[in-house]
């Protein structure tokens, strides 16, 4: 074997290793792409599923807005009815009270229209 056909054969034989290196790289990070393949599939459905929830967060917390706009424009008329239920109340209390005198020292009767 000559000189040029030994360096042939050595450069063959590296670019083999070289070669069988490159592919089991290769087989390696095919691996580890789909593992992240894998990984950015189930960060896309934690993210549908947040995106979700948001909306609905959203929706509930829309209602609830609306709901409270709608009970702070009652309000004033539940405080003026709610007042207007108390002065009416005092006055049949107070009425009340008035039927339910006594008066001691006349004698019975004299509602009636009798002279004392």
């Amino acid at each position: 074997m000559s000189w040029a056909e030994h360096e042939r054969a050595i450069e063959t034989g590296m670019a083999a290793e070289t070669l069988k290196a490159i592919h089991e790289s290769r087989i390696a990070l095919e691996r580890q792409i789909g593992g992240v393949q894998s990984e950015v599939i189930l960060l896309r459905q934690d993210l549908r599923n947040t995106v979700d929830r948001v909306t609905e967060a959203e929706g509930h917390i829309s209602e609830l807005e609306d709901s409270v706009q709608n009970l702070t424009k009652t309000l004033p008329q539940v405080s003026a009815m709610a007042k207007t239920l108390e002065v009416c109340t005092e006055d049949a209390e107070n009425r009340a009270r008035r039927n339910n005198l006594r008066f001691v020292g006349f004698e019975e009767g004299l509602e009636d229209g009798g002279a004392y």
